[in-house]
């Protein structure tokens, strides 16, 4: 443990409301300023042929290595650099492989999107090591998946195999997101600006809350890698 006053934390997971929920809730606990990348500011530009695998990753890429430069040394981020790509890989791996079969003039588009991805995965890893102090990954729900749970189990898969290799400390929780809330600012030991549970009723009751405050606090930080989980 070190004294530190800085903390870059980014919190993943396949289900875009529990992510927008405790990272909301948390800054305004908390007063870490909130960053996150609007999904319309990285769609593709155009309908055309591999839009979703490989033009929004590399918008979303630029989109959140901007927000995170210009957040500075403390900041919580709804999703991560591996978010996009994840979602991505997802997508291309949850085809069916008859499609080949059925399309066989997309065969030079599939191979291109594999390797691009590969490539991408390797960038987006190697700038999260960097980035973020630690992450906190929310398991996906059955209930705040719309429905698609199997392909919300394929997003988490990818993203939680992307996250074990990397020197970063990681927390991997689900449950009641009062309870992520309690795990989180008591693993970091965050001071607290209003009580959870105030700052949970509100993120959970707006659509659009504006960016906590930017000011930096101290705190206690672990500076050894730490990886748990914790069951629902």
């Amino acid at each position: 443990m070190k004294d530190s006053p800085e903390l870059r934390l980014a919190v993943t997971g396949a289900s875009p409301d529990g992510k927008y929920t405790v990272t909301t809730a948390l800054s305004l606990a908390t007063g870490v300023p909130r960053i996150s990348v609007p999904s319309e500011s990285i769609a593709p530009s155009t309908e055309r042929r591999l839009g979703d695998t490989v033009e929004t990753p590399i918008r979303a890429f630029e989109a959140r290595v901007d927000s995170e430069a210009r957040a500075g040394t403390a900041f919580i981020s709804d999703g991560s650099v591996l978010h996009e790509w994840a979602a991505a890989e997802s997508l291309r791996r949850g085809r069916h492989r008859r499609e080949w079969l059925w399309h066989p003039g997309s065969f030079p588009f599939r191979k291109f999107e594999e390797s691009f991805l590969a490539a991408h995965a390797s960038i987006v890893r190697r700038h999260a090591c960097v980035a973020y102090d630690a992450v906190v990954h929310l398991r996906p729900e059955p209930a705040e998946t719309d429905g698609d749970y199997a392909a919300s189990q394929l997003t988490d898969r990818i993203l939680v195999d992307a996250l074990y290799p990397l020197p970063i400390p990681f927390l991997i929780v689900g449950g009641p997101a009062e309870r992520i809330l309690a795990r989180i600012t008591n693993l970091f030991a965050l001071p607290l600006r209003m009580p959870l549970s105030e700052a949970l009723s509100t993120a959970s009751q707006s659509e659009a809350l504006s960016t906590a405050s930017d000011e930096t606090w101290q705190d206690d930080f672990p500076t050894q890698q730490f990886s748990m989980k914790e069951t629902a």
